[in-house]
């Protein structure tokens, strides 16, 4: 079963912009910031796949091992992290964008947007119709847990 991911979420931090945005220049530290990033490896040029750990749930009997490609540009005078999805590597198609935004004296805020889809999630039949929610949920999860890293390693 394929999944659609669409989720922005966003966590103000006390930081300033001037000294948070020059931290998405390094790809490779904020991607591993991101829950259940078991592997992060960069394949040649701007392209890094990223192996995850399982997302799961006992209860519905769902487990997936969640493996994307992005080709990634950062931009650090905007404060942005950029990918698209890289067609033929992995189980998912993610495109995401991870943007710093001025909040003048209080601080910055860490907005990140993903969208995109989890391919060949092996639901069983009882579960598929509830499976995009339950995901959808976990993957929000997982969002929020990397806004809180990256604000704690900013901090």
């Amino acid at each position: 079963m394929n999944i659609k991911i669409d989720a922005d979420r966003h966590l103000d931090i006390a930081t300033p912009f001037a000294r948070a945005r020059a931290s998405v220049s390094d790809v490779a530290a904020v991607m591993r910031r991101f829950p259940k990033i078991r592997d992060f490896q960069a394949q040649g040029g701007d392209v890094y796949l990223a192996r995850m750990e399982p997302i799961s749930s006992q209860r519905a009997n769902i487990s997936h091992e969640v493996s994307f490609a992005g080709a990634y540009s950062a931009d650090a005078e905007q404060g942005v992290l950029q990918w698209r999805a890289v067609k033929g590597k992995g189980n998912a198609q993610l495109n995401g964008r991870l943007q710093l935004i001025d909040l003048g004296a209080r601080g910055t805020q860490l907005r990140l947007s993903v969208t995109g889809e989890l391919q060949d999630v092996p639901v069983p039949l009882l579960f598929r119709p509830v499976a995009g929610t339950f995901i959808q949920a976990k993957f929000g999860a997982l969002i929020d847990g990397f806004l809180e890293a990256t604000g704690d390693a900013l901090a």
